[in-house]
């Protein structure tokens, strides 16, 4: 131990020996320019220790590159990289002494000089601050993970915070596509959201905001009333068009509703392929013999709680034949990640989704009774010390109603439960449901959620964080 410790404190000498030598400005050959060609800042520093530190000035101060001016220094010119003169400083000090005091900045600094990192490929310093953000700053990525995913969406080295905040995001969807960072995120970075099967958006509010991310980032419509595009002109709607042609083919426009359809994405036809268009009209009207040249894609799946690997076992559990009923009571099941989602034989149409709030019998009554079958899921508080799984549900054949309660008929189906819904969900058969309102399964093996905020299993209480409720409907054979 001693011996580390002493290793430790040469380190720090060498570090503060090092820096002092930013202190040196006449032993320097470097003047790098920061900021604009009409204002920026200059440091100077010393080309042996940028080349050994940092392959960005490598490649700068190799001989194909650079070469001295007529006072012996490289200039080295840093415009509009989105470097400010504080975080350079930060960035310098970093080649010099190896460490920045992460303590004593600001969230924001972090993230620019991440950025700064990136750009002059400082790999280990992106290494740093990421393990700072996740270990250090986890209130500020809760609370502004859009800000947090715009930055580290765009570095390649930080795999693990994107995965975080894409994880956060995904629970709360709206939380990305309405804030502000969303008009600013990379192309393909949307694109890769717009191919998810399951995203937690309708699809018109999906279409409204890529269409806002459009108009923002082309510059001849971005000052241009959304409202008006009969006033455009033609250069303006081709422009656009340009723009957003590659992410339409990813819109579920065939599965929206023909009237909404109509409504929102009608005024903007000029945006789209003609032969594109024709073919969502005649696929609504229902043509006869009608096959569209285009893909078809599946409706969306409109769910924060449940993903992909969850959908096959519980779609093959709604079709599980009557003789199959017994030997298959109660079973735990492996999820399964690579599906196809084309194979599954039921859309999932959200009907109501609740977060935090009371969750009313008035409530359910208006947006679930005679529905026909449905699919509840309800996902309780993570933090809640409570929990060993963390997400219930269950299916019920037949509709939610006041009539079927009266006539104490539940139907029957099945109720889940799962951890994460990633490796194994249980699924637990049930030949006939209690006729209650908010209330899945029978007898020992049921869900009630009548309290509101509750949800009681087996006599154990759970907080809810998040209850949906879907229409289960067969899909069309086309």
């Amino acid at each position: 131990m001693e011996h580390a410790s002493a290793i430790v404190k040469s380190w720090y000498k060498l570090a503060d020996d090092l820096t002092e030598l930013l202190e040196e400005t006449h032993s320097c050959d470097v003047i790098i320019k920061v900021g604009e060609e009409n204002d920026f800042e200059i440091f100077k520093a010393h080309s042996l220790i940028l080349r050994a530190r940092s392959e960005y000035f490598r490649a700068a101060l190799s001989t194909t590159w650079s070469r001295k001016n007529s006072n012996g220094f490289y200039i080295i010119k840093l415009y509009n990289m989105n470097i400010s003169y504080d975080i350079f400083g930060e960035v310098l000090f970093y080649i010099y002494g190896g460490y920045v005091f992460a303590p004593g900045l600001e969230v924001t600094e972090k993230l620019q000089l991440m950025i700064a990192a990136d750009v002059l490929m400082l790999d280990h310093l992106i290494n740093f601050l990421e393990e700072d953000l996740i270990c250090n700053e986890k209130d500020y990525v809760n609370r502004y993970t859009s800000e947090v995913l715009l930055t580290v969406v765009q570095i390649l080295g930080c795999k693990e915070l994107l995965e975080i905040c894409e994880k956060k995001l995904l629970c709360r969807p709206r939380n990305l596509f309405y804030s502000k960072e969303f008009l600013s995120i990379p192309r393909y970075y949307l694109i890769g959201f717009l191919e998810r099967n399951i995203l937690g958006l309708n699809e018109i509010t999906i279409w409204d905001r890529v269409l806002n991310w459009g108009i923002h980032n082309t510059p001849e419509c971005k000052s241009l009333n959304t409202k008006n595009i009969l006033d455009w002109t033609m250069e303006q709607v081709d422009a656009l068009k340009a723009n957003i042609n590659e992410f339409l083919p990813l819109i579920r426009f065939f599965k929206m509703d023909p009237k909404r359809f109509i409504e929102k994405v009608g005024p903007y036809k000029q945006i789209f392929e003609e032969d594109l268009y024709d073919e969502i009209i005649k696929y609504h009207e229902k043509f006869i013999e009608f096959e569209p040249t285009y893909e078809v894609l599946s409706l969306r799946l409109n769910s924060v709680i449940l993903n992909e690997s969850c959908l096959k076992p519980i779609a093959s559990w709604i079709d599980l034949p009557e003789d199959n009923r017994s030997s298959w009571y109660d079973k735990y099941v492996k999820t399964n990640t690579k599906i196809n989602y084309e194979e599954i034989p039921y859309d999932f149409h959200i009907l109501y989704r609740r977060r935090g709030s009371k969750l009313t019998e008035t409530e359910w009554c208006k947006y679930v009774y005679n529905q026909g079958p449905t699919l509840t899921v309800i996902k309780v508080k993570d933090d809640d010390y409570r929990c060993s799984v963390t997400i219930f549900g269950g299916y019920k054949s037949i509709s939610w109603s006041e009539e079927n309660q009266e006539n104490r008929v539940g139907g029957d189906g099945f109720v889940f439960s799962s951890y994460t819904m990633s490796e194994y969900i249980n699924l637990r058969w049930i030949e006939k449901h209690l006729a209650l309102n908010m209330h899945l399964g029978s007898g020992n093996h049921s869900h009630d959620f009548r309290l509101g905020k509750e949800i009681y299993v087996k006599s154990s209480a759970y907080t809810i964080d998040t209850i949906e409720v879907f229409k289960v409907i067969k899909k069309e054979v086309l």
